[in-house]
């Protein structure tokens, strides 16, 4: 890619990212670490001149979003099949949505950067740039301390906010199968099969487990216990009229005063076993109902559950029982009135064989629609603010430029290798410069500044930057060399007028008015 193609690409939005240094030109350069000038090498859309500052900023966000993924996938090893993506119902539904909103509410681009000055006003998106209301509001360093300090409470808040977890499961290794089901079931990849003393066995890594016990429902051969897993009455009796699991999550539920109800807490719906409950069908319960979470506190247990009752995943529940016997209610979908509903169902009621599933995940795709076209178009004031970059009643001068000063001080390395000598002597230290600006109709002296040159030794080109609200019409702008008297750069008879800031840059060695060649 050409330096004229990489210009154009960013170009466009070359008057957003410069808001806020314009506005608050004094925000990195608050910190000792950087030149005070350096804020001047937004301003100016012209690679040549800001050399490789913007380069490496550029770039920097290619490292920025290399280095977010690495810490995502940091966040996540120890998390199997993680949800990367939303559902796919409600990203199909957000395209209708913003399909509606382009539509309905085309967008209107601002006119295009120019190379080397700024509009008077622009469009501002609120929506992203929410922190730049905070600048308007405090001071700099009051700015960074709520940026460093909203960093470190959000850092330590994972800290005293833990997950109360379990205590971790037990393997009887002697009853283990190797059938690896328990591995493919785990949500935090804690079991891992692995050889013990000559055969593959379940191998339970308890730093990682949380106690789900979801792996308890994965085992036909009853090789993994918990202490705070229920011990199950499935010895012939006379039968209840329904057997409840509830999560440890789920509210303590209320009951029907009518029936004969075996309640079993679980740590997790996941950890009920199909062979368990296929025991308690035949031998002491007529029915079985399962309460669980919405969104499954341990991520998985509710999809297991579903999907071994409805004999898509193993270990299944057998075809030789009528899964319209087993119901499974989420948080919201439960009262006592529908458990009582459900105990009087007969197999000419519900479609035999099917579980029965009352769950929130029932959507309207208009109504999900209109609630989502509502939720971005009110997004729209607040990507459409119009700000302004100077005030529009005043004269603003915008001195802006790179500047590489005459050598002061030379040295000359004579260590070494010969051929690694420099041939020329090395500069040592560069001269600094005064930047003083004049009304050009009596010659009084509106603004002067010294800038010294950049690096350990004074040795690296300056960034020369002002901004100043003037009100004289003409102006005349100096740039002298301290240590070179002589060595000056002027430009005289510089208009300004209200608006558009007026911008002084170098160009062929020579001062002038942006936009003039």
């Amino acid at each position: 890619m050409s330096l004229s193609e990489l210009q154009d690409l960013y170009s466009y939005g070359i008057k957003r990212q410069s808001l806020q240094v314009i506005l608050q030109p004094n925000f990195f350069s608050s910190l000792p670490i950087f030149d005070p000038s350096i804020a001047g090498a937004f301003l100016l859309n012209d690679l040549n001149t800001v050399g490789g500052f913007f380069k490496v900023a550029l770039f920097g966000h290619i490292v920025f979003s290399l280095v977010t993924v690495i810490i995502i996938w940091i966040h996540l090893l120890r998390i199997s099949k993680p949800k990367l993506f939303p559902p796919k119902k409600l990203m199909i539904y957000i395209v209708i949505a913003l399909g509606i909103i382009a539509i309905a509410i085309p967008v209107k681009s601002d006119p295009p950067a120019q190379m080397s000055n700024l509009p008077v006003q622009t469009s501002f998106d609120w929506y992203y740039y929410f922190g730049y209301y905070l600048m308007k509001l405090f001071t700099v360093n009051q700015n960074w301390l709520i940026l460093i300090g909203s960093g470190v409470i959000l850092s330590v808040i994972p800290y005293f906010i833990k997950r109360k977890n379990n205590p971790p499961v037990y393997i009887d290794l002697e009853k283990c199968d190797a059938c690896n089901l328990c591995s493919y079931d785990c949500p935090y990849e804690a079991i891992d099969m692995l050889p013990y003393n000559g055969e593959r066995k379940a191998i339970l890594s308890p730093d990682k487990c949380v106690g789900c016990g979801i792996c308890i429902g994965s085992c036909a051969e009853h090789a993994i216990s918990h202490p705070n897993f229920p011990e199950l009455n499935i010895q012939p009796r006379k039968k209840s009229d329904i057997a409840v699991f509830s999560c440890s999550y789920f509210p303590e539920p209320e009951w029907p005063s009518e029936l004969d109800i075996l309640h079993y807490r679980v740590p997790c719906t996941g950890s009920v076993m199909p062979k368990d409950v296929q025991q308690m069908l035949d031998n002491n319960s007529e029915k079985v109902a399962i309460l669980g979470c919405e969104d499954c506190y341990y991520r998985l247990g509710k999809n297991w559950t579903i999907n071994r009752f409805l004999r898509k995943r193993p270990p299944t529940f057998s075809k030789k029982f009528d899964a319209s016997k087993v119901r499974l209610y989420t948080l919201t979908q439960y009262n006592k009135n529908k458990l009582l509903e459900f105990s009087k169902e007969t197999g000419s009621d519900i479609r035999s064989g099917s579980l029965g599933i009352e769950d929130h995940r029932k959507s309207n795709p208009v109504l999900s629609i209109i609630i989502l076209v509502v939720f971005f178009a009110l997004m729209i004031p607040l990507s459409n603010t119009t700000v302004r970059f100077f005030n529009p009643e005043e004269k603003t001068l915008i001195v802006n430029f790179k500047y590489i000063s005459t050598p002061e001080e030379y040295e000359q390395v004579n260590t070494g290798a010969a051929h690694m000598r420099a041939l020329n002597p090395v500069v040592k230290k560069r001269s600094p410069v005064k930047l003083a600006i004049f009304s050009s109709s009596n010659h009084e002296l509106l603004f002067e500044k010294e800038f010294t040159p950049r690096g350990m030794r004074q040795d690296i080109a300056m960034f020369i930057y002002a901004q100043l609200s003037i009100d004289a019409d003409h102006v005349d702008v100096l740039l002298t060399e301290t240590a070179f008297p002589d060595k000056k750069l002027e430009i005289k008879n510089v208009a300004l007028r209200k608006g558009d800031g007026t911008f002084v840059i170098l160009k062929d060695d020579k001062l002038q008015m942006a936009g003039i060649d």
